[in-house]
């Protein structure tokens, strides 16, 4: 079986996982659960003039025990220049590990699409009622044994399928939502802390656009533990022989994969001192946020349209908003900034967190526009996100300073 599969993005090879196959016994092979193998996204991490002023701005002391990353992704290079500070540390997220299962959920659907459109293919009739039940039952047949064996001293879980997902008779799978769709608005209105309403994707919006904990609740309990994680480690956002990256065993509302904490991470020594913990259900590293918010910018991330619909949930424009833009707006004299298209953490050690895609437009000319990934983890309650602020200015003006 070829490990991945080849495609052209704006004049670039592109290589993604290949959606490889299960032993199974039904009459249409199925889809494995996860990609075979990580995504491929290499940095450039030896452009000397871009090393040195993002290293001036995070060798700060004001800044220097921040975890931070920045990746300029202007012109959707092939190799981005990539500078990373503290960038391995393993730290509780909070609330940004709200993308992890906003990734997976889309990476579910396309390997429930392909089945689907297969079977159908292979014969099976979309005028019986019930038919999408047929998909739901081999996929959970030929997947529950590996899912099982992924965690085996976990709890087990599975995707609740027919939540999450409705089935078109073309074989197009779409995220369940409320007809009509909860609009922005009524979104606000429920706000942070009100009961979600509608379907799986209405509260994934609401869990993206305000960080509601009861809608990212129902959200990962739906897609379950085990499928969520086994999708990061296969994915290469996180290392099962290192321990890090990218993990999520909590789900905000108090149902943990393990109680107490013992499904979680153990965070690196200085972060478990600083945040007061020895493990976190919500792990992440400033490397692991860039690469996927790389990938997600240049439409590598299971495919170009899963890309821009993710992109357009987790915009930072309205609802709960983005520190990454606040820091920006606010800097003497304010940077230039269009848009920031990411996900803030604020977990209950009040320390902060943000990554994101910024987008600068300049003159309605796309060829000059810029874009960049960047990433600020740990800022501690008592700096009231000061130092936050000056380190995404201080990688803002890197990047800008590279297209005069």
């Amino acid at each position: 079986m070829v490990e991945v599969t080849t495609t052209r993005n704006g004049g670039r090879t592109v290589h993604t996982p290949a959606l490889a196959r299960v032993a199974n016994s039904a009459s249409t092979p199925v889809i494995a659960p996860f990609p075979s193998s990580p995504y491929i996204q290499s940095f450039d991490m030896a452009n000397s003039g871009f090393t040195t002023c993002a290293g001036a701005a995070s060798g700060d002391p004001e800044v220097k025990d921040l975890c931070s990353a920045v990746v300029d992704v202007t012109g959707n290079p092939a190799l981005p220049p990539y500078f990373g500070s503290n960038d391995t540390d393993m730290l509780y997220v909070g609330s940004l590990a709200k993308i992890y299962p906003m990734y997976v959920v889309f990476e579910l659907r396309r390997r429930v699409e392909v089945h689907a459109k297969n079977m159908i293919s292979d014969g099976l009739s979309t005028a019986t009622a019930g038919w999408e039940g047929k998909v739901f039952a081999e996929l959970k047949k030929a997947w529950k044994p590996i899912l099982d064996a992924k965690f085996p001293s976990f709890p087990q879980g599975f995707p609740k399928l027919s939540e999450i997902f409705s089935l078109l008779p073309s074989g197009e799978v779409k995220l369940a939502e409320r007809a009509p769709p909860l609009t922005d608005a009524e979104l606000d209105r429920i706000g942070e802390f009100g009961a979600p309403q509608g379907k799986f994707r209405d509260w994934m919006r609401l869990m993206l656009r305000q960080s509601n904990n009861e809608a990212a609740s129902k959200c990962i309990l739906a897609l379950s533990y085990p499928y969520i994680n086994g999708a990061l480690a296969a994915a290469g956002f996180f290392s099962e022989a290192k321990k890090s990256g990218l993990w999520i065993s909590g789900d905000y509302a108090g149902h943990d994969w393990l109680p107490n904490d013992r499904a979680g991470q153990k965070l690196t020594a200085r972060w478990a001192r600083l945040q007061k913990r020895p493990v976190t259900n919500f792990a992440g590293t400033a490397m692991q946020v860039a690469r996927f918010m790389t990938l997600l910018a240049q439409g590598n991330l299971i495919d170009s349209a899963s890309c821009s619909d993710m992109i357009s949930m987790m915009t930072g424009e309205d609802g709960i908003g983005s520190y990454i833009k606040g820091g920006l707006l606010s800097a003497t004299p304010p940077r230039d900034v269009s848009s920031v298209a990411s996900k803030i953490g604020y977990g209950d050690d009040r320390f902060s967190h943000d990554g994101g895609i910024v987008r600068v437009e300049r003159g309605g000319d796309p060829a000059k526009m810029i874009r960049y990934i960047s990433v600020v983890l740990g800022s501690p309650p008592d700096k009231n996100r000061a130092d936050l602020d000056k380190l995404v200015v201080g990688y803002h003006d890197c990047i800008v300073s590279r297209h005069p």
